[in-house]
């Protein structure tokens, strides 16, 4: 007779035959840890500096401003802009036609009027001419496009750089200046810019069209060598950003860094510049990259220093508007390099000094985040930063819709819920766990990833659903077309609920179905607390860890409609009382109805175990404990979504339940236990032959107990079973 361990193993390796895996293709999560929190300017401000190195919004407006104090205050600089910056060429050659009268848009525009009129004509023929070169400008951009001497687009922009050096519109002649030293730096006449503007453009009114000359003008002196003339032209059109690029800039000091050493000079001759707030914003970002190791090498702490010592001279300097934000830098600095006692001391400076509306708004979420990394995490502390992140949230997305797997991944999606997520998810949940309270950490947990679903629609894939294309709908909405749910099984809360175990998410569910505070109430209305989606996971906590009876009293609460919906539908399908071969096809043999199939086996499960402590025939109970060994394998083998969400390493948490989770391990040991246990206990010869057939044990079956029908049955098999034959022992 075989030994006890090889019909064991054998048994293991069946019921492990075919791999799962997960369901979802495998992707990046982020820790909520990499989120960024630092912020001093709006994402449109750092749009305009990506663009164009400088703030040209403000640009187009001044120049707006300008035309409406040749027009009449009447007309408003929206009615300008659309004109000037929106309109196409063929739309102003209409206002010259008088056909324009046919276009919607421009026949209501007062400042269009006013350009058709023939005593306004010098004006039009000059807009003319800017727009034909803004659109040739375009082409020449194209990817496309490609350049040769003499080419038609070359041609005509000399032409119109003629016509603007000799425009005799004395009215509009700074607007034909600043298109004559344009088109003199697109055709790479880089002296021919410079000598107009000494000879020319240096001697017209200053205001912000001089200001956009000086900036090409500072381009062509750095083409031709010449850095600090550049310097000059810069720094008289205020372009703070060509100045922050600069390289190799005079008076910068050799023993500090290049990037403090440009930040010096700037601030030396411009200390308010707005500029400032974007490449604080985008320095102390990437310094918020950096980890404990970095912080420790020489070059960066060399760098950090450095920082520091410009922030807090550039916030102590007088002329300085605005010395909060220079505090807050110092602050935040302090604080990722773990100082929190001068993180706290400079944070009370930045709160204390003058600044924007805007950059106080910023240091009130910072002080959130440094209390909270510090430990204050009373429900005081988390009630009222809650309601007040939640008004800025709620602003902030107004007509954002969400993509599900952006979202669940952490990846950023809007600065304040990024910044709640790193708060709550990295910061206070981890501490409320390791206090013990984990209840609240639950709660909290479910509101940062299932707030935002209340706030914004999602983008719903047409793979997830049965709609034949893309569409965006509710969430709740989602949830009941999806046919995989794409966000309630891989959030931060769905993954701590798993971690934390049945106890703990028995009472959660309590909790969240019985509130008992404000907080309570405040958490809970925030998050996604749907009886079936929490009764569901907690039965299948409950299952994983062999809790049968409990299982039973959650599960049955579940809605069948609910069970049928879930993304472990399609797995639920395979009889888990069946001991499997290796690689046996199950798809049309073995396979039940999944109705209720986890509240089946659990009932199942429960009455098996009843019957073994309770049933005193011996030969019923050794029968109780075989199935029961079944359905307990399968449950964490083949029949995997009995008791856990994922089946493989691809899964968000990381877990490969089959083979390395605690919970299987000991299932085993248990199944291993009883496997023996049972075989040992059965008195009749054919239940016992029975129990082996089961087992795949085909030898011990026919040569133990050879004048059984189960013994009979294998004999017969002769192509199956040929080899395990009694006269091959």
């Amino acid at each position: 007779m075989k030994s006890i361990k090889y019909i064991i193993s054998i048994s293991i390796a069946l019921l492990y035959g075919t791999s799962f895996r997960s369901t979802a293709c495998s992707y990046d999560v982020y820790s909520p840890s990499e989120l960024n929190i630092f912020r001093l300017c709006d994402p449109e401000m750092l749009e305009q500096w990506r663009k164009g190195k400088r703030f040209q919004e403000d640009e187009k407006l001044q120049n707006c401003r300008l035309w409406q104090k040749a027009t009449s205050p009447q007309i408003k600089t929206d009615e300008i802009q659309q004109v000037v910056y929106k309109s196409s060429l063929i739309q102003l050659r209409s206002l010259a036609d008088g056909t324009f009268v046919s276009d919607s848009v421009l026949c209501q525009n007062r400042f269009a009027r006013w350009l058709s009129a023939p005593q306004h004509k010098a004006d039009l023929d000059f807009l003319l001419l800017a727009k034909e070169v803004e659109e040739i400008r375009r082409y020449m951009n194209d990817p496309w496009y490609y350049a040769y001497d003499g080419d038609e687009e070359h041609s005509r922009l000399q032409e119109l750089r003629d016509m603007a050096q000799s425009s005799p519109d004395r009215r509009n002649a700074s607007r034909y200046a600043l298109q004559a030293i344009r088109l003199m730096f697109v055709l790479n006449d880089y002296k021919g810019c410079t000598d107009y503007w000494e000879s020319t453009v240096s001697k017209l009114p200053d205001n912000i069209l001089r200001k956009m000359a000086a900036c090409y003008v500072g381009g062509a002196w750095e083409w031709l060598g010449d850095r600090n003339k550049a310097i000059g032209l810069y720094e008289e059109a205020e372009d703070i950003g060509a100045l922050m690029t600069l390289s190799g800039r005079v008076g910068s000091n050799p023993d500090k860094l290049p990037e403090v050493a440009r930040w010096e000079a700037v601030f030396n001759r411009f200390p308010n510049s707005p500029l400032f707030k974007v490449e604080l914003q985008k320095e102390i970002t990437a310094i918020e990259s950096w980890n404990s190791e970095t912080f420790s090498d020489p070059g960066k702490q060399t760098i950090y220093e450095q920082y520091l010592s410009f922030f807090k001279k550039a916030a102590a300097d007088t002329r300085v508007k605005e010395p909060a934000m220079w505090f807050y830098a110092a602050s935040f600095v302090h604080q990722l390099h773990g100082d929190m006692k001068k993180a706290g001391h400079y944070l009370e400076l930045a709160e204390k000094a003058d600044g924007g509306a805007d950059i106080k708004e910023y240091i009130r979420l910072y002080r959130f985040y440094l209390d909270a990394k510090t430990g204050n995490i009373s429900d005081g502390f988390i009630y009222r930063n809650i309601r007040w992140i939640d008004t800025r949230i709620k602003a902030a997305v107004k007509g954002r819709t969400i993509y599900p797997g952006n979202l669940n991944s952490n990846y950023p999606f809007e600065y304040w819920h990024d910044a709640l997520r790193k708060i709550a998810l990295g910061e206070i949940c981890p501490q409320l766990i390791r206090a013990g309270r984990t209840i609240r950490a639950l709660q909290l947990s479910n509101y940062v990833c299932n707030r935002i679903t209340q706030l914004c629609p999602c983008f719903l894939r047409s793979y997830y659903s049965s709609y034949q294309r893309d569409t965006t709908c509710a969430f709740d909405q989602m949830r009941q077309i999806c046919e995989y749910n794409p966000y309630d099984y891989k959030t931060d809360f769905f993954d701590m609920l798993d971690r934390l175990g049945s106890s703990t998410a028995a009472r959660y569910t309590d909790r969240a179905l019985h509130p008992l505070s404000p907080l309570d109430q405040l958490l809970n209305a925030g998050g996604y607390t749907d009886p079936d989606y929490l009764y569901e996971h907690v039965g299948t906590l409950y299952l994983r860890e062999n809790n049968y009876a409990e299982a039973v009293k959650y599960l049955s609460k579940v809605s069948a409609e609910y069970q049928m919906r879930t993304n472990l539908a399609p797995y639920m399908k395979e009889d888990p009382f069946q001991y499997y071969e290796p690689y046996e096809d199950t798809s049309c043999s073995g396979t039940i109805d999944n109705n209720d199939y986890k509240l089946r086996f659990a009932r199942e499960m429960f009455r098996l175990e009843t019957e073994m402590k309770t049933v005193d025939n011996p030969d019923l109970r050794a029968n109780a404990m075989i199935r029961y060994t079944a359905g307990l394998r399968n449950s964490f083998g083949r029949c995997w979504a009995l008791t856990q969400y994922f089946a493989s390493e691809d899964s968000r948490n990381g877990f490969n339940y089959r083979f390395n989770s605690s919970w299987a391990r000991k299932a085993y040991t248990k199944a291993d236990r009883l496997v023996v246990q049972a075989l040992r206990e059965f008195k009749s010869p054919e239940l016992a032959a029975q129990a082996h057939l089961k087992l795949k044990d085909f030898k011990t079956a026919v040569r133990d107990y050879p004048h059984t029908r189960a013994a009979r049955l294998v004999r017969q098999q002769c192509d199956r079973y040929y080899d395990y034959a009694i006269h091959k022992f």
